[in-house]
């Protein structure tokens, strides 16, 4: 068997490497949990906005980039989904119930207080 004698900068490099994989293979756990944890912070924060976004997406208020946003985020998460649902739902119930007329009056009597209790002169005489 005939053996070659390697360069010196060959040895120098395999060297480097070894070392380069090395140091690799004591980090890639830590790299592996920080970037889990960057997702799953990242996934949590999308939910939170998500949640703040659901009244205005369900009255169509949103821009067409955040409407977007919230379908994406609604197909893959299945928690916002309910969320999502059951607020729909809800919304459906409260547009469903009769709605009674106020009592005649009433708006005069409530513009009357308001104007009440901006007049200082008529706040000092009620006391």
């Amino acid at each position: 068997m005939v053996t070659f004698k390697q360069p010196k900068a060959f040895r120098a490099v395999d060297s480097a490497l070894s070392e380069w994989l090395s140091s690799l293979v004591r980090w890639l756990p830590i790299l592996r949990q920080k970037a889990h944890n960057l997702l799953r912070n990242s996934a949590m924060n999308n939910c939170e906005q998500t949640r703040q976004w659901l009244d205005a997406y369900l009255d169509n208020e949103l821009d067409p980039v955040n409407t977007l946003k919230i379908e994406q985020h609604l197909l893959a998460c299945a928690a916002c989904l309910q969320a999502y649902e059951e607020q729909r739902a809800l919304g459906q119930v409260t547009r469903a119930v009769p709605r009674y007329p106020a009592p005649a009056g009433l708006r005069e009597r409530i513009l009357s207080a308001l104007r009440a209790e901006s007049d200082p002169l008529t706040s000092i005489h009620s006391c």
